[in-house]
């Protein structure tokens, strides 16, 4: 049940073209039903523009373990897929 719930919060969160860049066990709370979830530490998190020259980023964003293949190619220009990885 709850990962319907992180998914769908992740689209909430991309749908407003946010990307949290730092989603990992430790940044998703669940109680312990598993009824509530919650995605905290936006202090990486940044909006993407439809413009992609804006849309510049930097490259260290994750943790190392939950880093995208694009993240670990030091790609400068990513998108929401990061945080689906």
């Amino acid at each position: 049940m709850w990962v319907i719930i992180l998914l769908s919060s992740l689209k909430y969160l991309h749908s407003a073209n946010i990307v949290h860049r730092d989603l990992k066990p430790a940044n998703v709370l669940i109680n312990g039903q598993g009824l509530v979830v919650k995605i905290c530490d936006f202090g990486l998190a940044r909006p993407l523009f439809h413009n992609l020259k804006a849309n510049v980023l930097t490259e260290y964003v994750a943790t190392r373990w939950y880093r995208a293949p694009e993240l670990l190619l030091s790609a400068n220009h990513y998108t929401t897929s990061v945080d689906m990885w």
